[in-house]
């Protein structure tokens, strides 16, 4: 029994972040569609609603753009929103997993000067079940 527990206590400290620069090797990458559940994240959108629809047939934006479809386009790029801050305007990247948790994690902290005013979305696994429903709300292909 001992022996089992120090085999996994060795396996959990082997394998952590913090273990992996010691080691000088690459932690693994969480990549939140794996790890999200969509159902769960449609649930997190709830603290979205307020000024952000995520709706196909939906026409015009509300206080935020609509994000139907926004995974895999640039940022800024809802045509039918025309009150993009300055610093979403100028920034310059496509919205995948990895600039989507951040901006969740802290929107202020990742895009300064940006203009939502939202405080962030603190757990990761919120925020990974929250991109598994974003990334599911496009058009059929």
């Amino acid at each position: 029994m001992r022996y089992s527990i120090f085999l996994i206590f060795y396996f959990i400290l082997s394998y952590s972040p913090a273990m992996a620069q010691v080691n000088n090797v690459s932690a693994p990458v969480q990549v939140a569609e794996a790890n999200g559940d969509a159902d769960k994240g449609r649930t997190v959108f709830f603290r979205c609603r307020a000024c952000h629809s995520i709706s196909q047939n939906q026409n015009g934006t509300k206080v935020g753009p609509n994000l139907f479809g926004i995974f895999g386009k640039p940022v800024g790029s809802v045509a039918t929103y025309e009150n993009y801050s300055k610093a979403l305007r100028d920034a310059n990247f496509i919205w995948d997993e990895q600039q989507l948790d951040n901006w969740l994690k802290n929107p202020n902290g990742f895009l300064p000067g940006n203009t939502m005013a939202f405080s962030g979305v603190m757990r990761q696994s919120d925020r990974d079940d929250l991109i598994a429903f974003i990334r599911q709300q496009k058009a059929a292909e």
